[in-house]
């Protein structure tokens, strides 16, 4: 048998592989004599074959099983469905690690963050890379 009426929804990227499946599941293939004797019980929940980024990428789909007095004549096939992951923006804050005596004549040290929790520092001893005014 086979689950029909879910897909999976698209995603920004955020380092794990979990995905989101919407729709009604609903049982494909049991045989007319059967209906109404074979059930679809579970909730989907999906993952991504990765967690990076890519278009089309495979959502491995589990939590469903069936029962009922004739479900012992069926199995369930593995659904896969398939879904985006797109890149991530980040946003970086800097703020100088020390005071700066102007004229600036040593290097600079800027500590940041990302939006993403990632902690960013940028030393430059190019006074010109950036314009301040005191």
């Amino acid at each position: 048998l086979t689950i029909n009426g879910l897909s999976a929804s698209n995603k920004v990227y955020d380092g794990n592989s979990s995905a989101s499946v919407i729709g009604s599941a609903t049982l494909n293939g049991v045989l007319g004599i059967d209906i109404g004797n074979v059930t679809l019980n579970g909730t989907a929940s999906g993952t991504f074959s990765d967690a990076n980024v890519g278009a089309a990428k495979t959502v491995n789909v589990s939590g469903f099983s069936i029962s009922g007095t004739a479900s012992s004549n069926y199995s369930l096939s593995a659904t896969t469905l398939s879904a985006d992951i797109t890149k991530a923006n980040q946003t970086i804050s800097f703020t100088l690690s020390s005071p700066v005596v102007y004229p600036v004549v040593s290097s600079i040290t800027l500590n940041g963050t990302s939006s993403s929790g990632l902690t960013v520092s940028y030393t430059s001893s190019n006074t010109s890379v950036a314009t301040s005014t005191p």
